[in-house]
C-alpha cells in the first residue's frame, strides 16, 4: 500500500504537469492562431498523449491500490472511498474536455479535482506512515 501509494503521488504529480503542458497548447491555439475551436483537439499532440497514458496508469494503480486495501482491511476507509470519486471526477471532466470543445465550464473542475486528488493521496500515505 505504501509503495502504491507513493507511486500515485509521483505520477499524478507529474500528470499535473503534463497537464499544465497541454493547457500551455490550448492556450497557444486559442491565442495565436485561427485553428476554430472544435479542431484544437487535434494539435495537442504528444504532450496530451502522455497525458492520457498518466491517466490510464493513476486509474489502474488507483483501482489496484482500492482493490488491495480491500483484500487486506475487508472495507475501504473513508478517504480511499474518496480517493476512487476523485479519480473517476478527474476522468469524467477530461473526457468532457476533450469530447466537448475544451468546455470551459470543466476546466476549473478538472484543476480542483485533479488538486484534491493529489491531497487525498497524500493523506492517505501520512495515515498509512503513521499507523505503521
Amino acid at each position: 500500500s505504501y509503495f502504491l501509494l507513493s507511486l500515485l503521488i509521483i505520477l499524478s504529480s507529474i500528470q499535473i504537469l503534463v497537464g499544465t503542458q497541454v493547457r500551455e497548447v490550448v492556450d497557444h491555439l486559442n491565442l495565436y492562431t485561427d485553428i476554430p475551436k472544435p479542431e484544437w483537439t487535434n494539435y495537442l499532440g504528444a504532450w496530451f498523449n502522455g497525458h492520457v497514458f498518466l491517466a490510464i496508469a493513476v486509474v489502474f494503480l488507483t483501482g489496484w491500490f482500492l482493490r488491495n486495501q480491500y483484500k487486506e482491511q475487508g472495507k475501504l476507509d473513508p478517504a480511499s472511498r474518496w480517493l476512487g470519486i476523485w479519480v473517476g471526477l478527474e476522468i469524467l471532466t477530461g473526457a468532457t474536455l476533450y469530447f466537448f470543445d475544451i468546455l470551459s465550464a470543466a476546466q476549473p473542475l478538472h484543476l480542483t479535482f485533479s488538486t484534491v486528488l493529489l491531497g487525498t493521496q497524500t493523506s492517505l500515505w501520512v495515515q498509512y506512515i503513521l499507523r505503521n
